[in-house]
């Protein structure tokens, strides 16, 4: 009878000690502070916002292959009339821009034409290499369009090919190199974040070639206006 007693006090003990911890877990479970739910349409708002601003300013190097147009027109000095022969050429341009109202811009450019002397009577066919150093400044992005603009120097080497005409030299026209001064203005469009479209107007100022001939020396400074066409690589 003792025995039935003690087993019954020890399973009533082992309910009431199940029931004790059964009550604190749901205790703790209902005053356990709720897990902040994440706000998910924030995070995303800010990497959509992310995604949109970064193109713009993401690439500050590119390389343009520029095709242009090139005419010098006529001067006159020291008795003698200068002219040329309009022309086309090509233009490498590397530009880096850290900042839109600072940056660099460094041309390699070719192109070919004749310089005439004394009304036409004696004519020097050439090419001419440049190389060139510029200052360059952007305006910021507004829906893909940048206006830049340029200011630098560099130097002309023009190569004689082809000389002729009824006037007495001294010798024949040699290679000759002259510094040259340059600014730019433009416009260029983004079409994808790598690709753009460039216009520009280029003016090239520099002496007049003799070809270190005396008889051919105008002794003039010369403008060549440069309208040209690109296609930009931005990386």
């Amino acid at each position: 009878m003792l025995f039935q007693r003690s087993s019954a006090n020890l399973s009533g003990l082992k309910t009431l000690f199940c029931l004790l911890l059964l009550s604190v877990a749901a205790t703790q479970a209902q005053t356990a502070p709720a897990a902040p739910a994440q706000d998910t349409s924030s995070s995303s708002d800010v990497q959509q916002a992310q995604v949109v601003s970064k193109p713009k300013d993401l690439y500050t190097r590119d390389v343009t292959l520029l095709g242009f147009g090139q005419d010098s027109g006529k001067t006159n000095g020291n008795s003698i009339r200068n002219g040329t022969t309009s022309s086309g050429g090509g233009m490498l341009i590397y530009r880096q821009s850290p900042r839109w109202w600072f940056g660099y811009e460094a041309t390699y450019g070719y192109t070919k034409f004749t310089d005439t002397y004394y009304d036409d009577t004696y004519r020097v066919k050439h090419t001419n290499n440049e190389l060139t150093l510029a200052y360059l400044m952007k305006s910021p992005d507004y829906r893909g369009y940048r206006v830049f603009g340029t200011l630098g120097a560099g130097i002309m080497s023009m190569d004689p090919v082809q000389y002729g005409g009824i006037v007495v030299l001294y010798g024949k026209p040699v290679t000759q190199t002259v510094p040259m001064f340059l600014y730019t203005i433009g416009v260029e469009k983004r079409i994808t974040q790598r690709i753009s479209a460039r216009v520009q107007y280029r003016d090239d100022v520099y002496k007049d070639p003799d070809f270190k001939q005396p008889t051919l020396d105008t002794t003039r400074l010369r403008s060549s206006k440069v309208p040209g066409v690109g296609i930009s690589y931005r990386f």
